[in-house]
Order: structure tokens, then C-alpha cells, then sequence
């Protein structure tokens, strides 16, 4: 596939199949990007009053950031993240309503696909 094919298909790609790229750039498997997949669906989908998006966006971006905290992670108790686009994108999708793109607090921390699958996405169960 030419290098122009690959943009085009990264263009036309749903939410889903970038963030499962995105998760498979980290190691995930099958498996573990399904379940990851079906947690945000759930999680995401619970409330469906109106009004609710952002706060719903915010607890599933608070819950990655615990499990980025947690012991053996490699960040500190207090610090900040910067998520990639994929995983943000998917969250939008599936709450809906109105976009807000803040920028990124000073000092906080990219976090890179490996990191997240290594202590996102294989201990969702940990996440409550």
C-alpha cells in the first residue's frame, strides 16, 4: 500500500479503528482493546440525561488518570496528562454533545500508547 493510500485510509477511518490502532501501537491484544472498547461504551452510555457529556467525559479521562497514578505507574501522584487525539475523539463520540477543547494544563505529561496499555487498559478493573 503507498504511502498515500495509508493517509487515505487513516482519514476515512471510524473513532473506533483509530483508537484500536492506537491501542495496538502499545501492545494490546485483541482481547484487551475489546474490553477496553466495551468499557468506555459502557461507561459512557449509562447516563443518558441531557447536559451530562462533559461530565461524563471528565470522570473516564479522572479514572485514567487514577490508574496512570497508581503504584507502579510511572508518574507522580500529582501530575497532569495529555491523552492522544484517538482516545479523546472515541470519548466524544460516544457521550455526544458540544466539544470543549481547553488547552492542555502547563506541565502536564503525554502519555504514550505503551504506558496506557500497560496501566489503562490491562487494569480497568482496577479503575473504581
Amino acid at each position: 500500500m503507498s504511502n498515500q493510500a495509508k493517509k487515505m485510509a487513516q482519514v476515512n477511518e471510524s473513532c473506533e479503528e483509530r483508537v484500536v490502532r492506537y491501542l495496538r501501537s502499545g501492545g494490546a491484544s485483541g482481547d484487551d482493546c475489546a474490553a477496553f472498547l466495551n468499557w468506555c461504551t459502557v461507561l459512557c452510555t449509562a447516563q443518558q440525561e441531557a447536559g451530562v457529556e462533559t461530565r461524563i467525559r471528565y470522570n473516564v479521562y479522572k479514572l485514567w488518570a487514577r490508574l496512570l497514578r497508581k503504584r507502579q505507574a510511572p508518574y507522580n501522584r500529582k501530575d497532569r496528562f495529555i491523552f492522544d487525539d484517538s482516545l479523546k475523539n472515541y470519548i466524544r463520540y460516544l457521550t455526544g454533545g458540544v466539544v470543549i477543547n481547553q488547552a492542555p494544563h502547563q506541565g502536564a505529561k503525554h502519555v504514550s500508547s505503551t504506558v496506557f496499555v500497560e496501566h489503562v487498559v490491562r487494569r480497568l478493573d482496577n479503575a473504581f
